[in-house]
C-alpha cells in the first residue's frame, strides 16, 4: 500500500513540475515542449532560467525542498519523454551551469 501512495506522489510531483516548467516556457515565448529540445546545451540553458525564475504563483520563493523536488521531477520527466534521454540533469559534472544555478538559489534561499 505505501509503494501505490508513493508511486502517486512521485508521479504527482513529476506532472505538477513539468506543468510549471512548460507553463514558464510559454510565458518567456519558446516553442514546443520541453521534450522537443534536441541538444544538452539549449536543455541546460532552459533548466538554469526556469530554476533562476521560478516563483510560487503567489510570487514568494519556493522551499529549498521544494526546489529540490522540482529538479528530482524534471529529471524523472526528461529521462521519460525527452528527445536527447537520457539526460543526467542531476550530475553536477554534466549539467554544471544547472547545478551552480540551483545551488545557489538554494543558497539564497537559506541566508
Amino acid at each position: 500500500m505505501q509503494t501505490a501512495a508513493r508511486g502517486k506522489a512521485t508521479h504527482n510531483s513529476t506532472s505538477t513540475w513539468t506543468n510549471a516548467l512548460e507553463t514558464f516556457r510559454k510565458y518567456i515565448g519558446l516553442p514546443g515542449k520541453i521534450d522537443d529540445v534536441n541538444s544538452k546545451e539549449e536543455l541546460e540553458r532552459q533548466l538554469v532560467l526556469f530554476f533562476v525564475s521560478c516563483k510560487q504563483q503567489n510570487g514568494a520563493e519556493y522551499s529549498v525542498q521544494s526546489i529540490k523536488s522540482a529538479r528530482f521531477a524534471i529529471a524523472r520527466h526528461i529521462n521519460t519523454y525527452s528527445k536527447i534521454r537520457p539526460q543526467e540533469i542531476t550530475n553536477k559534472n554534466i549539467y554544471s551551469e544547472l547545478y551552480n544555478a540551483i545551488t545557489g538559489k538554494i543558497k539564497l534561499l537559506t541566508d
